[in-house]
């Protein structure tokens, strides 16, 4: 049997998502900046991965149809500085 979804308590205005210059799409949450890594369940469901996971940061976190459900792992890093937006969507989740 499948464990229940359990959504954690974070405000919906503290998640925003960007499109690159690329198209890529990118999550904010605190001040860290998450690159889109996998889409599960049709797309519904979606695994975002640091955007310095490629220098070690291990931090992830989930996302269900634009809201944050789960995180896994602390940031080896602090918290981005600059965070660009003016790639920013209409779409705050």
């Amino acid at each position: 049997m499948r464990a229940a979804l359990s959504h954690v308590d974070v405000p919906r205005s503290l998640i925003t998502l960007f499109r690159g210059r690329t198209g890529s799409y990118y999550l904010v949450h605190d001040g860290f900046k998450y690159n889109r890594h996998v889409m599960i369940m049709g797309g519904l469901k979606t695994r975002w991965r640091c955007a310095r996971h490629k220098k070690g940061c291990k931090a992830v976190v989930y996302t269900y149809d634009g809201v944050l459900i789960s995180r896994k792992n602390e940031h080896n890093h602090t918290q981005f500085e600059k965070i660009k937006t003016e790639f920013k969507l209409n779409l705050t989740c």
